[in-house]
């Protein structure tokens, strides 16, 4: 299977600056136990991906198992910027037509993981709040020092 590219910015400022995000969110798990993560923006295309793969890449390139999650199940494939090249996803799996090892893919960072979208959906409300949903979050959490999400923007969805 191929691995997905994900890419890092070669500005080290702004790793510099997602790193210490990464440092601050692994005191948080240490202090609280926090262990998975929601990111969106207040509207769409305010940068949410970036942030979300910068800051998925930096905990992974220090060592700790990351999955990174497009948890935008509504948006089309052409409209996403991680592509999903039809591979089989979130809603997939949620809508049972899919196991865990079919959604998870591996990248060109060892410690991080991306489950796609999956093919696109309209029913996203009943397939978040389902027992799928729950299931799968845990068996995450098992498998990951971090499950990291990215969800539609607050205006654009109620999901």
């Amino acid at each position: 299977m191929d691995k997905k590219e994900i890419y890092r910015s070669k500005n080290q400022i702004l790793n510099d600056a997602y790193d210490r995000i990464a440092a601050e969110i692994h005191i948080k798990k240490q202090q609280k136990g926090y262990k998975s993560f929601l990111v969106t923006g207040c509207e769409s295309g305010v940068g949410s991906t970036t942030v979300v793969i910068s800051l998925a890449t930096s905990m992974a390139l220090a060592g700790w198992r990351t999955v990174l999650i497009d948890g935008d199940m509504r948006k089309r494939e052409s409209d996403k910027r991680l592509n999903e090249d039809g591979n089989k996803g979130l809603s997939d799996y949620l809508r049972n037509e899919a196991n865990y090892k079919e959604i998870v893919t591996k990248t060109n960072y060892e410690s991080l993981d991306y489950i796609s979208s999956g093919n696109h959906s309209q029913n996203t409300v009943s397939l978040l709040c389902s027992s799928r949903m729950k299931e799968l979050l845990e068996e995450l959490k098992k498998n990951y020092d971090y499950v990291i999400i990215e969800i539609p923007a607050m205006t654009s969805a109620v999901d």
